[in-house]
This record gives structure tokens, C-alpha cells and sequence, in this order.
């Protein structure tokens, strides 16, 4: 026989190519593969075509075989099967003998079919990942691995596109750094042209830490705050959410924040806070601005503010308080943490603090007890006990009269005294009580004192007031004496005239006969003669009235020289002396 040699050639339509750009896959034609090993693998679903040719080399004489037993199943055939398929003919022949080859055996020509795309599976790798709502996120470091088999002729290429890129052949992982939204397509193509459905992957890189902030709720002053005050810490984040919170106050230990950081349990003090909030795939925003590390500080102020309350003004500290209207009482509080916001006070009632206090107080204007109720409040609404400050008002001055003790006597709406008159200023006052008299006569300056005497005669002008000790001064009130410090004028007169003079001790003396009488009288310039005295010789002082006096009867009988001391005084007690010196004789 002619040597020939049968080559089975299988045409492939091949298609021209297109680039498509992003969700398009691009055109891979059908093909042939001829692996490491030899083995011929085809795409199952391609038509093939049987050549017998003589020629090992391509180019020689070559003829298409067809069936004309089963030219509906051969012109052109199809391989039913993936895997091992084969081209048969009867039977075995030696190459050298050309004889029959036995035991009969087929000639196989072994062809592997294909006609399934290969398998893409996707792993997201090195970011912390997060499902919500159908949406998924994955956060910093993403690594995206993609690995493909198949079962028959092998992977070709894997190719997949970020976003609106074109479709690019998978080398290795790939990194994706920037945030955003993803959409992730990719496919794989076997050795013989069979494409893989795309699959398409959406998700979103979060790489940003979320926003926050924090504030004080509540009572709160600049960054004091009380301890019925709270700490409100507020995270955002635009991609996968915020996780959770942790904060952490001075070194306590960390917790995690839900709902506000109560500051009830807090004594009055400085405090650090610092705050971590985490997003759902791992982003920690540090309580920081940037890189520049900020202190978060606040206090807590639980101590309420220490009230006072000073008098401006007259007051005296009796058993009790006392303030004139003249008085202003001052109110004043301290606060050594967020300061004093405000005193309220009312008067008479604790219950009723209804003004606000701004300037220094007045008292009511009644005469009486009073009560000023008061209570401060600092920046952070802590508020004092309900303080009080008692006093009586004394808007009343003294009451002063005048009295005169010793000498006096009146007469003609005229008062008259002496010197030895004493001039009492007698002063009362019913609340603070009395601090001071003082008085002044004929215009001179004021004298303070309450007794006194005039010692130069004349009519006297005198003026005095009082002051109690909260400064109340009474109006000047003015009375008027007259002093009279000169005593009457004794007149002596003798019944008879006197019968002769004698000169003895240098001392010319009348002479009277023993039945004389002697008439006794004295005139007061101003207030009269109360009584007139005599004694006769040294002898007992006699009132000269009655019998007894020396006018009523003969008391000069006897030859002798006479020594008789008359007195006289008036109703002051100005008193003056008359010697009488002479002699009876025959």
C-alpha cells in the first residue's frame, strides 16, 4: 500500500478583537492546546472537521473526510463529552508489513474535549471586614487574591476590573489603598476558549477613622461641670459606622461609653478624659486633632458657694443687731471652682427668695425686727443652704429732757438757777439704746456730756440732742434759764436813834439805850428773800420771824457792846452775811 499519513485537523472559527472597556469582557476566541505532556484538548463546543493527508507536513495533499452513513452527525461532529474522547479506525497495521496487526485491535487517536469555563473564586484578605444592611466594608490593608481552576484543559488567564477600568490579567494580589465604593468584576478563560461568567463584587474601603467629639450635658460652665452633669461623646463615620466607644477618665480603668459618662460619682477635682472610637472595620479616631495630641480636661465642681453677708453703714451688736435706714447690708458669695453665678434673697420669708441681688441692700422701711433670707448659686447651679442675717431696724432717735436738781426756782415763765445748780441731760431710746448727749449754751460749739452747770449769771440759751448707736439723732431741742448767783441786800434799822459814837479798837461804834429794838430786812433782785438769820454775840443762828426776832422784843438790854451776824438768803440759796457791831449804854 501507498504510505500515507491521517491528520486530523480541527478548524476553529476565530472572531476579531474588540477592546471593551469596564463591565464588557474582552473576546477570547476559541483554540487549540497541546499541553507539556501531548495531549491534544479541544473546545467541546466547537465544530470539528476530519483531513486525511499523506503528508506528516502541513501544506501536502490533504483531503476533508465525510460520513455518508451519518453525514447529519459528521459534517461538521461534536465531542459529547468533557474529557478523554477518541478518533478510532480497524484495525492495528504494522507500519513495515502493512499486514493486519492480531489480535485485532482499533487504531485511537485520543483527543481531550473541554467545553466547561473555569472556576473564580475571590478571597478579600489583611482588612477587617463588616456586613450591614447588604452592604459590605472592609477597612485599611485590603488585599484582594483571586485563584481560578479547571477541571480540563487548565486556566488560561484570570482578568478583572476595579470601578470603570478595562479589564486587566490578574498577576497577583491586589492592594487597594484608597477609601471608596468598589465594584469588582472578574473572570477566567480555560487553554480552549471557554469564558467564565463574570462575577461582580460591590464593597466599600473604609480607611478614614470616624469624627468625634465630646461635651459636657448638663449644669455646665466653659468645661466645669456638676455632678448631675454628664459627658456626651459623639462619633461619626460616613462608611461602615461607629463600633463602639471607650473612654477613660485620668488612669481608671477603660470602659466602654454608651449612653453619657455620669459625673455623680466624681468628687469635686480636675479630670483627663480620653476617648476611643472605633469604626466597623477597625478605624480608631484617638481623641486626637491630626497628629497633635489634645488634652481633653474638665472639672467637676460639687461644692456649693460660701455665702457672707457685711453691714455698710450704722449698726451696733447689742443682745441683738441693730441697723438704722441709713444702713446697707452687702451680700457676698465665693466659689473657689466655676465662680458665683448669682444671690437670691427675700425678706421675712426663706421660702420666698423672689429678687435677684445686685447692689448692696436697704432694710424694709418699718421699725423692727427684720430677716433678710439669701442663697447663692455658682456657674454650675450648685446652690448654698438658705442663709439668714437678722436685725432690727431702729429708725427712731432718743429721747432727750432736761432736769435741774439743786437751786431752782420759777417765776414770770422764767426758770432761775445758780451755779450750784446742777443741769441734768437725761436721754432715753427704746432699740439700739443711747451713744451720746452732748449740748452747747449760747451758741457755742457742741459739748458732749449729760450734766453740767452755769457758773456766770445772766439769762442762757442752752441747746442738746441725743444719738442712739445706730447714729439716729434727735431734732435740737432749746431751753432757757437764768442764773442768778447774787444773794439779797440786808437793810438794818434800830427803833431809836443812836445816843452817842464811841471809838474802841479803832472801831467807831453807835450807842443805843437798853430798850432799843432792831427791825431786820433784805430785797432780792430777782427771785426774793426766802429767809433771814441772825445770831447775836456768837450765839445760835434764829431765824428772824415771831417773837423771837430782835423787832419783836427788847433783846438789847443790857450795857455791853453787841456783835450781831445777820443772814440772809434767797430763794436760790444765794446767801449773804451782815455784821453789826455797836454798843447799849445808858
Amino acid at each position: 500500500m501507498k504510505k500515507t499519513s491521517l491528520l486530523f485537523l480541527l478548524a476553529l472559527s476565530i472572531m476579531g478583537f474588540e477592546p471593551v472597556y469596564s463591565q464588557e469582557q474582552l473576546n477570547h476566541p476559541s483554540r487549540f492546546h497541546k499541553s507539556e505532556d501531548g495531549k491534544l484538548y479541544v473546545n467541546r463546543n466547537q465544530p470539528m472537521y476530519l483531513y486525511l493527508s499523506s503528508s506528516p507536513v502541513v501544506g501536502g495533499e490533504m483531503e476533508r473526510l465525510e460520513s455518508e452513513s451519518s453525514a447529519r452527525y459528521a459534517n461538521p461532529f461534536y465531542f459529547d463529552s468533557d474529557g478523554y474522547n477518541s478518533i478510532r479506525t480497524p484495525w492495528r497495521v504494522d507500519t513495515i508489513t502493512k499486514q493486519v496487526v492480531y489480535p485485532l485491535e482499533d487504531v485511537i487517536f485520543e483527543v481531550y474535549a473541554d467545553g466547561t469555563p473555569p472556576k473564580t473564586n475571590v478571597t478579600f484578605n489583611n482588612a477587617r471586614k463588616f456586613t450591614h444592611e447588604g452592604k459590605t466594608y472592609y477597612g485599611s490593608g485590603l488585599t484582594i487574591d483571586l485563584s481560578a481552576t479547571d477541571a480540563t484543559s487548565g486556566v488560561d488567564q484570570t482578568l478583572f476590573s476595579l470601578n470603570s477600568e478595562d479589564y486587566r490579567t490578574y498577576n497577583g494580589p491586589v492592594s487597594i489603598n484608597d477609601e471608596g465604593e468598589y465594584y469588582l468584576r472578574f473572570y477566567s478563560v480555560d487553554n480552549v476558549g471557554n469564558i467564565e461568567e463574570v462575577s461582580v463584587h460591590h464593597f466599600f474601603v473604609d480607611t478614614t477613622p470616624p469624627v468625634g467629639n465630646w461635651t459636657l450635658e448638663g449644669d455646665v460652665y466653659q468645661n466645669t461641670a456638676s455632678a448631675n452633669s454628664k459627658i456626651i461623646i459623639l462619633g461619626t463615620d460616613n462608611l461602615s459606622g461607629i463600633k463602639e466607644i471607650r473612654y477613660q477618665i485620668n488612669d481608671n480603668p477603660i470602659r466602654k461609653y454608651s449612653d453619657g459618662i455620669s459625673l455623680s460619682d466624681l468628687p469635686s477635682n480636675n479630670y483627663t478624659l480620653n476617648y476611643w472610637i472605633e469604626d466597623n472595620v477597625g478605624n480608631i479616631f484617638e481623641g486626637s486633632d491630626g497628629n497633635v495630641e489634645v488634652v481633653q480636661t474638665f472639672t467637676v465642681d460639687r461644692s456649693p458657694p460660701k455665702t457672707f453677708a457685711s453691714i455698710i453703714g450704722d449698726h451696733h451688736q447689742g443682745d441683738i443687731l441693730y441697723l438704722s435706714d441709713r444702713s446697707k447690708i452687702e451680700l457676698d458669695a465665693n466659689d473657689t471652682i466655676s465662680g458665683v453665678r448669682n444671690i437670691i434673697f427675700g425678706f421675712n420669708n426663706s421660702r420666698i427668695l423672689n429678687e435677684i441681688y445686685l447692689d448692696p441692700i436697704s432694710p424694709l422701711s418699718s421699725n423692727g425686727n427684720q430677716t433678710i433670707y439669701f442663697q447663692a448659686f455658682d456657674m454650675v447651679a450648685n446652690r448654698s443652704v438658705v442663709e439668714e442675717f437678722s436685725f432690727y431696724l431702729d429708725i427712731e432717735p432718743p429721747l432727750t429732757y432736761i432736769d435741774f436738781s439743786g437751786p431752782q426756782f420759777f417765776t414770770r415763765d422764767t426758770l432761775f438757777i445758780n451755779k450750784n445748780t446742777s443741769i441734768n441731760l437725761i436721754s432715753k431710746d427704746n432699740a439700739s439704746g443711747v451713744q451720746s448727749t452732748e449740748y452747747k449754751v449760747n451758741g457755742a460749739d457742741f459739748v458732749k456730756g449729760n450734766q453740767f452747770q452755769l457758773k456766770n449769771s445772766g439769762i442762757h440759751s442752752i441747746e442738746f440732742r441725743s444719738t442712739d448707736m445706730v447714729n439716729n439723732q434727735e431734732q435740737t431741742k432749746k431751753s432757757l434759764v437764768y442764773v442768778d448767783n447774787e444773794p439779797p441786800e440786808i437793810h438794818v434799822n434800830f427803833s431809836i436813834q443812836a445816843i452817842g459814837e464811841e471809838l474802841i479798837d479803832n472801831d467807831l461804834l453807835k450807842i443805843y439805850p437798853p430798850y432799843v429794838r432792831m427791825y431786820i430786812g433784805a430785797t432780792d433782785k430777782h427771785c426774793g428773800t426766802e429767809n433771814i438769820y441772825f445770831s447775836i454775840n456768837g450765839g445760835e443762828r434764829i431765824k428772824y420771824e415771831g417773837i423771837n426776832s430782835p423787832a419783836a422784843r427788847e433783846l438789847f438790854t443790857e450795857e455791853m457792846i453787841y456783835h450781831v451776824l445777820v443772814y440772809a438768803n434767797d430763794k436760790l440759796g444765794n446767801e449773804t452775811t451782815k455784821e453789826i457791831r455797836f454798843k447799849i449804854s445808858n
